[in-house]
This record gives C-alpha cells, structure tokens and sequence, in this order.
C-alpha cells in the first residue's frame, strides 16, 4: 500500500478511530498513540486489498488496540504494584471504577446488540449502519437504494423500538 493511500485513509477515517479510542481510553495522548498504531499496522499490512470495508476494519483495529493499551497499561500497574509495594486505597478504587466501567459498557453493548438481532431485517440494518458503522442517512440510501426520507423514517420508529425494548428488558 502506497504513503498517499495511507494518508488518504487516514484523513477519510483517524477521526473516527480517535473517537473511538479516546471513549475507551478517556485520554487524549493515548488515544492519539492508538491512533497511530492503527495506521503503522496498516502500512505494514499490505493484505488490505483482501479488505471489503476498510472504514469498520479500522474501527474495530482502533477498538482493539485501545483494549489492548487498558490491559497493558492494567498489567504495568501491577507489575510496578509488586515491586513498589503498598497499594492506596485511591489506586485500589480506581483499578475497581475501571473494572466496573468495562462490565458495565460490555453489558449495555451485549443488551443493545441482542435487542437489535431481535428487531425485523430493515430496522436492524438500518440502525446497524448508522448507529455502529456511522453511516450518514445520505450514505444508508446509497448502500440500500432506499429513498433518504425512508431511511430516516426507519431509523427513527427503529430506534424508538430498539428504545422501548432496552426500557421493557430493563424493568423485567
């Protein structure tokens, strides 16, 4: 793969792959240095032609990289933990807030995901290109040959479904 393809996909998706990262990470530099590894990996992948959708080929890498930064990062800890000795009750907490954090987002996308496989075939797909893939309605239209106002429209009573279902699994 060429430099200038590199750099055109890096303008077209590192936005997306940095919001990504930064949501999981919450960190600015880390996020930018996941950013970073994606598109190194990228460059020195050059199997990328084999790629059907490269923009949910770089989020997912960028998601993966970002969990591997946490378990890296999880495993410094304790390895300085071990050698340094006492632990705070603030570095106890903390480790406890960011286990408690990635149970509760992997819950909540577990819940989603299995709500949004119960939903008919147009909602689901709908919702999964503009909710997960990040598709514009523009874009959705062009993929499924459906008419702007339409997609809109299943997007809207899809989502509200999706909603009403989250809300009745909730309470149940």
């Amino acid at each position: 793969m060429k430099e200038k393809e590199i750099e055109r996909l890096f303008y077209k998706y590192g936005e997306r792959v940095y919001r990504t990262a930064f949501r999981l990470l919450n960190n600015e530099n880390d996020a930018k240095d996941v950013v970073q590894e994606v598109f190194v990996g990228l460059y020195n992948n050059m199997e990328t032609g084999k790629i059907k959708n490269i923009g949910a080929y770089l989020g997912s890498c960028g998601a993966k990289k970002a969990i591997d930064f946490l378990r890296r990062a999880r495993r410094d800890f304790l390895f300085k933990e071990e050698y340094i000795g006492d632990t705070t009750a603030e570095q106890i907490e903390m480790e406890d807030d960011i286990q408690l954090l990635q149970n509760s987002e992997n819950y909540m996308a577990e819940r989603i995901r299995n709500e949004l496989e119960k939903l008919p075939d147009r909602y689901r797909v709908i919702l999964s290109l503009r909710l997960i893939e990040d598709y514009g309605y523009r874009e959705i239209a062009g993929i499924t040959g459906l008419n702007e106002s339409t997609i809109r429209s299943i997007y809207m009573r899809g989502r509200a479904k999706l909603i009403q279902a989250l809300k009745k699994e909730g309470q149940s």
